[in-house]
């Protein structure tokens, strides 16, 4: 659903000296008018450096270019690794997940031994997210996570991660556990100045907000009688509670990725729950008049109900529009802007309509 990440991995720089180690030299001959020959020699290094320097310039399509020189010409360089996933982010710069994918892939499977499989796993995770392929990114979240060598903020950013492609698989359960184990984790380590950046802190406080919104909307309000439907509204009230509490508490991270939608999902909480009512099978009627006209039965308790529950209109038009202010102020261009506005709009023209009805019957 949503895959705005705030991935933080940098480019490879070139690997370290360490030993004296030669590179491959490649010397190459070119005739001259004369009849006499030009060489010149170059080695990875040569190329790599190349690639760095229009890679500094943003200029990704030369630089990838150079990279993928290295890594063809000079695949078992310590230059081709480096070369590889620098290559594959500057295709990710340019747009082109598909590329960027196919090669932090390879390099996970061409060089096991590199220095940059970590940081090309988290790669592979956002890439995946998105586009949308959530089992590869919690995958790849697992395998970071069975990693030992991850700062305190890389594995909250993999807890999260991983939290959020479980919710998008329909896991909602083991989501909900993740989600919870990347707050504790956060909690602990920035209590300790482990942990600066609280984004995927959001993101995590974001899933679990949603795992409880899908566990109230998954309460059908089936038919029965009204003592058998009592315990099913009380159930879903508690979870849209629930809810509600933990999309507040995303916004207060001041993330927009996570605080636009949460605003969003607030107001529709109290929407559809007032729609599952109003659209439930009326309790058996209990006189024998209604038991006769039960289309008019259906239609009067509907019109009562409604009139009850009315209030949850209210609130999801008081939300929407404090959410409205809200991302306006943030970013005015952002798609949840429309979204919000669509939905308002909708839910004030139910409540006229409503209140319409009530005006009819009143008079």
């Amino acid at each position: 659903m949503l895959a705005a990440f705030g991935c933080a991995h940098p480019k490879a720089s070139a690997p370290s000296r360490g030993l004296v180690h030669m590179e491959e030299l490649r010397i190459t001959a070119a005739a001259q008018p004369d009849g006499s020959y030009r060489f010149r020699a170059y080695n990875a290094e040569n190329l790599f450096k190349q690639g760095l320097y229009w890679d500094d310039r943003k200029r990704y399509d030369e630089a990838i270019a150079w990279y993928d020189r290295v890594v063809a010409e000079f695949g078992s360089s310590r230059f081709a690794s480096p070369a590889l996933y620098n290559s594959a982010l500057c295709a990710q710069r340019l747009g082109q997940r598909e590329q960027a994918l196919e090669r932090f892939q390879r390099l996970l499977e061409t060089m096991p031994n590199s220095p940059d499989l970590r940081h090309a796993h988290f790669r592979i995770v956002e890439l995946s997210a998105e586009l949308g392929r959530w089992q590869v990114a919690r995958e790849h979240a697992d395998v970071l996570l069975s990693r030992e060598d991850l700062s305190p903020e890389e594995r909250l950013e993999a807890l999260g991660q991983g939290a959020h492609a479980s919710l998008q698989l329909d896991q909602v359960s083991e989501a909900a556990a993740q989600a919870a184990d990347a707050l504790q984790y956060y909690r602990l380590r920035s209590a300790r100045g482990e942990i600066a950046n609280t984004y995927f802190a959001a993101q995590a406080n974001f899933t679990l907000a949603e795992t409880h919104r899908l566990r109230s909307e998954r309460i059908a309000l089936r038919g029965g009688s009204i003592d058998e439907q009592r315990p099913l509204l009380e159930e879903r009230s508690q979870w849209l509670l629930r809810a509600q509490r933990e999309y507040f508490n995303t916004i207060r991270w001041n993330h927009a990725p996570w605080s636009s939608p949460s605003g969003y999902r607030i107001g529709q909480l109290y929407a559809h729950f007032f729609d599952a009512i109003v659209e439930s099978t009326p309790p058996p009627p209990r006189d024998s008049a209604a038991q006769r006209h039960p289309e008019e039965y259906a239609k009067h308790y509907r019109i009562e109900v409604a009139r009850l529950v009315r209030p949850l209109l209210r609130h999801s038009i008081r939300f929407w529009e404090l959410a409205l202010m809200m991302v306006e102020r943030i970013d005015s261009r952002s798609s949840w802007v429309e979204r919000i506005r669509l939905d308002l709009d909708r839910v004030r023209a139910r409540l006229a309509q409503e209140l319409s009805l009530d005006g009819e019957r009143e008079s």
